[in-house]
Order: C-alpha cells, then sequence, then structure tokens
C-alpha cells in the first residue's frame, strides 16, 4: 500500500535546491503552495536544505502529492 501511494504521487525532492549552496532559501513556492525550508550543517561543512511539512512541521526530504490531492505532505500524514 505505501508503495502504492508512492508510485502514483507527484513527488518533490530537497535534491532539486543542491545548486542553492551559498543562498539562505527560507521557503519555495510549488505549484500554489508555499512549502518552509529549514537547513542542517553538514560533517565537512555546507547545508543540507530540508522541507517542513505543512501539516505536521517534521523535517522531511521529500513530500508527496497524490493525484486528485491538492497539497503536499510528508508519508506519515498522507498514511493517516
Amino acid at each position: 500500500m505505501k508503495n502504492q501511494m508512492v508510485e502514483t504521487s507527484m513527488k518533490v525532492s530537497t535534491k532539486l535546491l543542491s545548486g542553492y549552496r551559498h543562498t539562505l532559501l527560507t521557503s519555495i513556492l510549488v505549484g500554489n503552495q508555499l512549502i518552509k525550508l529549514t537547513t542542517s550543517s553538514c560533517n565537512y561543512g555546507g547545508k543540507r536544505y530540508w522541507y517542513l511539512c505543512p501539516k505536521c512541521q517534521v523535517r522531511v526530504g521529500v513530500l508527496y502529492r497524490p493525484l486528485g490531492d491538492n497539497s503536499f505532505e510528508c508519508r506519515n500524514c498522507k498514511k493517516s
């Protein structure tokens, strides 16, 4: 069931933000939804971006939007 949700969902990953290492982003607009960002420090310098799930505010690397749904959320929120 979990894999089916992932396969049929539109997903957005923080890997898309890797080119913004020297810029401080606080949020991005995906479709018509504003998604907040946070960062963590990497062991060898630099930073890594994370999405804050709009529903539960947990730091995640990937957000999902199933077909027919209108908002991105983390995997745990989409399950419930």
